[in-house]
């Protein structure tokens, strides 16, 4: 039975992390963050439920994984940039109060800083604040302007203007959109609410405004706006990307390190940007460092000095083994790969995640160098097959099998038989993320794997 938290916390007694079961903190929608200095309080929402959450003078951590919820409301009317990876975000500025709700597909940190006041213009939400909320209160029907709900990997003729052009959504997620405009060699990447214009008519001018608007039941909503004459402008052609020199980051300590401060268990990665992160388990400390010995004693002031990292916790790091079939991200970029032996699959969008019957706590945040070593694979695009050397089952067969392609026919799959689990095991296979088929994916069967 999860707990009922009934209290007013403040952060000048709270501890610098306060570590809980899964999804341990819910509130009874009285619960309290209250910061002593300036009499801030944020009352935290009856659907709140979060692993754990931490406070600084600046700022709330809350680690979440896929079935979590952050929902605060703030009678200041706060309002709050999030820093998160691919979350769902909305704020609400209303009359009297601001709330800010979070939920994320993939367990992270987010953190969450109270920055200023909002102005509210109706009761509805106002996506100007709030670290890329959602749609405000609704500006009605624009002339000349189209919204129309693409489905992932599908074409949409959209008419503008009196010209039709089509449309194709290559990947979405929560925040970024690619599109192909398919009247014209268009393919870009567009961030959501932020507009961008692009030349449909092949006259060098804008004559198009393209926004996102983001994913709602699985379907991407994108708005387009025909730009009137005196809103064109000229095509630029590119020109090559000028790269200054990367600068060294000025550091108190060698980065890339462990320390602690003399007397305190707590160990710290100080990262190359000059910040530091903590270790929240031993297993995450080996997969960077081989032994305890890698740790370097520090003063207090030499530790302070170094900013926290706005990430807050560690991911795994470049000595980790993930396993074969474990799906990982790294937490600056919202794609998620399948690992399959040496390579890396990318799994395109949400829509196939959830058909393909991986699961968001799956995933597992990795640091960059590990991702790296993974030579790039195909992409996992196809709804309805599973790529190669995918393990899957039956829901009513304990068998477990390997997806290889045809050795007859390379452009079709067979399933091979892992005979045994003394097999599955040499195999360094995990029971774990093994994909229940449905019963309508079936593929012929190859030789069985000894």
């Amino acid at each position: 039975m999860r707990r009922k938290f009934l209290i007013i916390l403040s952060a000048a007694f709270l501890p610098a992390a306060v570590l809980a079961a899964y999804n341990d903190v819910t509130t009874d929608g009285t619960s309290q963050i209250v910061y002593p200095g300036n009499g801030a309080a944020y009352t935290m929402g009856t659907d709140m439920q979060v692993e754990s959450f931490s406070l600084s003078d600046t700022n709330m951590s809350f680690v979440v994984d896929n079935i979590s919820k952050i929902v605060l409301t703030s009678t200041d009317k706060s309002s709050f940039s999030v820093g998160h990876s691919g979350c769902a975000v909305t704020f609400d500025c209303g009359l009297t109060a601001s709330t800010l709700t979070v939920q994320c597909p993939v367990y992270q940190t987010v953190t969450v800083v109270p920055s200023g006041t909002c102005q509210s213009t109706n009761t509805g939400g106002n996506g100007g604040n709030g670290g890329g909320g959602g749609g405000g209160g609704g500006a009605g029907t624009v002339s000349m302007t189209t919204v129309v709900a693409l489905e992932v990997n599908k074409s949409t003729p959209v008419a503008v203007g009196g010209i039709t052009h089509t449309a194709t959504v290559l990947s979405a997620t929560a925040d970024l959109l690619k599109l192909k405009i398919e009247s014209e060699p268009i393919t870009a990447d567009f961030a959501k609410n932020t507009a961008k214009d692009v030349d449909t008519s092949g006259d060098k001018k804008t004559d198009l405004r393209v926004t996102y608007l983001g994913l709602e039941a699985g379907k991407a909503k994108v708005q387009f706006t025909k730009l009137a004459a005196a809103e064109q402008k000229a095509v630029e052609e590119p020109s090559a990307p000028v790269t200054a020199p990367a600068k060294p980051v000025a550091c108190g300590l060698a980065t890339d390190k462990a320390y602690k401060k003399s007397g305190s268990p707590a160990v710290y990665y100080v990262s190359a940007e000059c910040t530091k992160r903590p270790f929240n388990n031993s297993a995450v400390f080996f997969s960077y460092f081989p032994s305890w010995k890698d740790v370097k004693s520090v003063s207090a002031k030499d530790l302070d000095a170094v900013a926290a990292d706005k990430l807050g916790f560690m991911p795994w790091g470049p000595k980790y083994d993930p396993q074969y079939g474990a799906v990982a991200k790294i937490v600056s970029d919202p794609k998620v790969y399948l690992l399959l032996g040496q390579e890396k699959y990318w799994i395109t969008n949400e829509q196939v995640f959830t058909k393909l019957g991986y699961q968001w706590s799956w995933v597992e945040d990795i640091d960059p160098r590990l991702l790296d070593k993974y030579a790039t694979g195909s992409e996992i695009s196809d709804l309805n097959r599973h790529p190669n050397y995918t393990l899957v089952k039956y829901a009513q067969s304990p068998k477990v099998y390997r997806l290889e392609p045809d050795p007859k026919d390379s452009q079709k799959q067979v399933k091979r038989h892992i005979k045994n689990e003394a097999a599955f095991t040499r195999l360094k296979y995990r029971w774990d993320r093994v994909i229940t088929l449905k019963t309508a994916e079936t593929y012929p069967d190859g030789a069985a794997l000894e």
